[in-house]
């Protein structure tokens, strides 16, 4: 979830090993148990807009890399992306497995 929306429903493992949203990805990226002693963890840039004051569009967009002016556009629905995962953003075939 992330601003009071679900971004990503699939079976664990294989979202853990594909995720289908950038906020899924960076939160997967920040797990400290997959650092190396001397690596810092990556962080998400900006924070979560505050209830009510959501941004048009993909909640996430302001706050992604992955964003592109349509992202902004009109609610982005959650769809399903392939048999039994679903996700809300426009550009999940983007993503790159970890």
């Amino acid at each position: 979830m992330y601003a009071g929306q679900v971004v990503e429903r699939a079976e664990l493992t294989a979202m853990l090993r594909r995720p289908f949203h950038p906020y899924t990805q960076a939160l997967l990226a920040s797990d400290p148990h997959h650092a190396v002693d001397a690596d810092m963890l990556p962080t998400i840039p900006g924070g979560v807009p505050q209830p009510g004051l959501w941004p048009a569009g993909c909640r996430f967009h302001p706050r992604c890399s992955f964003a592109t002016p349509e992202c902004g556009d009109s609610d982005v629905l959650l769809e399903e992306a392939s048999p039994g995962r679903h996700t809300r953003c426009l550009h999940h075939g983007r993503l790159v497995a970890r």
